[in-house]
């Protein structure tokens, strides 16, 4: 056991030595030089895969906040950084004869409100570390949820490891994190409550030419609000899965998604006991001569003890953009696409 553990700690330090190593150039030379000025990122969905290397080339017009967003920690690697960032949401809700006032229901309105800052270590072109942190809480709230109050918790902490092999990009994530598959519909990070939702997970993604292959495994974060970083997970409670997805074109995807949840403990009003459910979907989205689309489909078949579930979703949207006037009604649906 002692020399299966030195070797994983060797294999570590090879890892993370090949990650940080400093490309060298020669006295004279610009890298910048006769290469088109960088735009500037934009915050993202997902706060992780936002790229803020750019800033290292001095031509990339400067904003307040750009000492925080961009720290290098190397004189010759621009992609050796550490970004901070922070994230504010404040939400005013009032409700009125709930449930339209049958049963003890009465009326409510509270303040929701979400904090969260985070933390983007680079170590070169391969190694990711990336912790977030939230704060949440639901002032005046009477009936609290778990989705709704969690006052200062682990909200992601995950080490993501990036190389080329035959001829495609690997990515191995493992760590606390957040999961969403395209707009969300099935696979979400419930960003519409107050506490989102994380997972304790390996994810495995391989993208070569216009195909993507996609493997999941993980424990659904339960969370509490007892005290501070009480969240946790359970073998009790999994989620696991595999997804394909081909790019057609430069706007038009198709993928198919296979996913599994076990959940040892179920409790329904017409059932209890261990709940297994597998789900099979598929998705298509694009956009072309103004118009844009998505249409989704989902299957799901399982059992709860001795009961036996069958369900099934479909979802769609589609809508046409306005080019010819200044401001556009709607945006294209392949400007949405939620990658993870």
């Amino acid at each position: 056991m002692r020399k299966a553990r030195r070797v994983i700690r060797l294999a570590f330090y090879a890892v993370m030595a090949a990650c940080i190593a400093e490309p060298t150039y020669g006295q004279d030379e610009n890298p910048t030089e006769g290469r088109p000025v960088p735009e500037r990122p934009v915050p993202l969905f997902n706060r992780w895969q936002e790229d803020w290397s750019v800033l290292a080339d001095d031509r990339v017009p400067r904003q307040p906040g750009d000492d925080l967003k961009y720290i290098s920690l190397s004189a010759t690697d621009p992609l050796a950084y550490l970004s901070l960032g922070a994230n504010l949401r404040e939400r005013f809700e009032a409700f009125d004869t709930a449930q339209f006032g049958t049963g003890p229901n009465r009326n409510d309105d509270y303040v929701l409100s979400r904090f969260e800052v985070h933390s983007d270590l680079r170590l070169g072109p391969h190694l990711q570390i990336f912790v977030q942190l939230q704060s949440a809480f639901a002032f005046g709230k009477e009936i609290r949820t778990p989705v709704d109050q969690n006052r200062f918790d682990l909200e992601q902490a995950f080490m993501a490891i990036t190389d080329s092999i035959a001829g495609g990009t690997l990515t191995l994530r493992a760590g606390r994190q957040q999961v969403a598959f395209d707009l969300q519909r099935f696979i979400s990070v419930r960003d519409g409550t107050n506490v989102r939702q994380s997972y304790d997970a390996t994810w495995i993604d391989y993208e070569r030419g216009d195909w993507r292959f996609i493997a999941l495994w993980s424990h659904p974060v339960q969370t509490r609000d007892n005290s501070p970083f009480d969240d946790y997970s359970s073998p009790s409670l999994s989620h696991a899965g595999v997804k394909l997805e081909w790019q057609v074109s430069a706007a038009t995807s198709v993928s198919a998604t296979w996913s599994r949840f076990i959940q040892d403990t179920a409790h329904f009003p017409q059932a209890s006991g261990k709940e297994s459910r597998d789900s099979l979907d598929t998705h298509c989205a694009g956009a072309g001569d103004n118009f844009d689309w998505d249409i989704e489909a989902m299957g799901q078949k399982g059992h709860i003890d001795s009961q036996n579930i069958r369900a099934w979703a479909l979802g769609s949207l589609g809508g046409y953009t306005l080019t010819a006037l200044p401001w556009t009604s709607r945006g294209r649906n392949g400007d949405s696409f939620v990658r993870s």
